[in-house]
């Protein structure tokens, strides 16, 4: 069955056994093949709220090969009878984590509603407010491939279900993003922050912490990806910086719905991984008066910021970057993204 990119490479392990040791070796088998854009579709059948070793791998694999790497959460949702929490290593701070919502096959997004059994009791931390995941993505009743005739699993009640299915949705759209623009090809941060930003479909209940930024919209992305009505960068970035810390000038137009995100990575060797990332920095946005349109909207313990505002006109605003708490900005780099929804 002839896909979208049928030249595309494209590398498949994983572990017999289900190990984490097993499962690490397949993602750096991954790596080392080539691939810049890693879909996990798997994570620990127990866990609890604390960071891992094998989150710490995930970050490490993240900052030092410069890939962006997108987990599934799990279906530990309460509902279906769950704890509620989200897996490992879909915890990690620098991977891309992702939920899964019904889009009922209708084109309407009036009719998509969060599986129930997506979780959504995310990692601890020192302030207690980190937020996975990130975005979601269709998971319910997937066509997926089969090892044999008909080479494709139909849609049947109760077939395949879950953030594993929805995990590559997003996978998907980063590798059409790096086909689109190469320079994208090294960029994990800047990757998070054009998904993020490009994410502006809520989906019902409209809760947070079920569906982080919103569901994710590969054409979105791509108006980002190509200066539609938005458009991303990377800030060259460290510790000692200024703060507040000029990004960039974007010109809106008044009256439309705008989202702008920043994305950071955390270095896996940092003396409080567990606890904290290894900085905290704050997104503002100014407005041509040099008034903040997002003075209460961001959090401690996230490696992204990103908010959503109504420009009172056209005119230039302000991206800047202020500096909470800074120990380390592995690469001396911040992506940044934004986009005007239409």
């Amino acid at each position: 069955m002839r896909g979208i990119d049928p030249t595309a490479g494209v590398w498949a392990g994983g572990s017999c056994s289900g190990s984490d040791s097993e499962m690490q070796v397949a993602v750096q088998n991954a790596i080392t093949f080539g691939a810049k854009a890693v879909n996990c579709s798997f994570n620990n059948s127990t866990g609890d709220r604390s960071l891992t070793a094998f989150d710490q791998f995930m970050d490490r694999m993240v900052r030092n090969n410069r890939t962006t790497i997108v987990v599934s959460i799990g279906n530990n949702g309460r509902p279906c009878a769950g704890d509620g929490l989200i897996r490992t290593p879909a915890k990690a701070y620098n991977v891309i984590s992702v939920g899964a919502f019904d889009d009922h096959n209708t084109q309407t997004w009036n009719d998509d509603s969060i599986w129930p059994c997506v979780p959504n009791t995310g990692p601890s931390s020192v302030n207690g407010d980190r937020e996975k995941p990130e975005v979601v993505a269709p998971g319910v009743l997937i066509r997926s491939t089969l090892t044999g005739p008909p080479w494709t699993e139909q849609f049947v009640f109760g077939g395949p279900t879950g953030t594993s299915m929805a995990a590559p949705h997003v996978t998907g759209e980063v590798a059409l993003m790096i086909s689109r623009e190469k320079a994208l090809k090294y960029k994990p941060e800047v990757i998070k922050a054009i998904v993020m930003a490009s994410a502006g479909h809520g989906v019902p209940p409209f809760d947070k912490s079920l569906e982080g930024s919103g569901a994710i919209s590969a054409s979105w992305a791509d108006d980002v990806v190509r200066g539609t009505l938005g458009t991303w960068g990377e800030a060259t970035y460290d510790c000692l910086s200024p703060s507040p810390f000029f990004v960039t000038n974007i010109p809106l137009l008044g009256g439309v719905l705008t989202r702008v995100a920043i994305a950071w990575s955390t270095t896996h060797n940092y003396f409080n991984y567990f606890a904290q990332p290894s900085a905290d920095l704050n997104l503002v946005v100014l407005d041509p008066a040099g008034n903040s349109v997002n003075p209460f909207g961001n959090s401690y313990d996230n490696t992204f910021e990103w908010i959503e505002f109504v420009p009172a006109s056209t005119n230039v605003y302000t991206l800047q970057i202020a500096r909470r708490r800074c120990d380390v900005v592995p690469n001396g780099v911040v992506g940044y993204a934004w986009w005007q929804l239409h």
